[in-house]
């Protein structure tokens, strides 16, 4: 419904620093944006460098921080085929897990119980597919890094055969 504005409304739209509030607008957005890039790129990153983590753990057992220099090392040069395979599988298990928590809220109710239920089934479920993916990918990564480093000459000019 269009109300008539009086004078009075007139004015207050008139004496409005409209330029500065579009700049201010267009401001915050932009912000907002490179906020969110710079939390969520550098958490993939990271997420992509140190997936490895867990099956470096089991099969070399080394410390946490050699753990994760390790994974770090495994995934150099490997990137976009970690990241490509890794991202994908952690994104879908949130939205699974979003959709599972969603209908146990929807068919029992919501509270703590419902919650946790949730979460223990959305994680039963989605587990096992980053788990393997990550461990058959830790050991093509090993077994790739173990070639380069066999072709690598051998300090003197020799090839090692070993």
């Amino acid at each position: 419904i269009l109300v008539p504005m009086d004078t009075k409304g007139v004015k207050v739209l008139r004496h409005l620093p409209v330029l500065r509030l579009v700049g201010a607008d267009l401001l915050l957005g932009f912000v907002v944006v490179v906020g969110l890039v710079l939390l969520v790129v550098p958490a993939f990153v990271w997420l992509t460098w140190f997936a490895l983590i867990a099956p470096v753990i089991k099969v070399e057992r080394p410390s946490v921080r050699a753990a994760f220099r390790r994974s770090r090392e495994l995934v150099r040069g490997h990137f976009w085929l970690v990241f490509c395979l890794v991202i994908p599988i952690v994104v879908g298990s949130e939205i699974l897990a979003g959709f599972i928590l969603s209908g146990a809220i929807w068919a029992i109710g919501d509270g703590f119980f419902v919650d946790w239920v949730g979460g223990v089934l959305s994680n039963v479920l989605t587990a096992p597919l980053f788990a393997l993916a990550v461990v058959v990918l830790y050991f093509e990564l090993r077994e790739r890094q173990e070639a380069e480093r066999a072709e690598e000459p051998a300090p003197g000019g020799t090839v090692s055969t070993a």
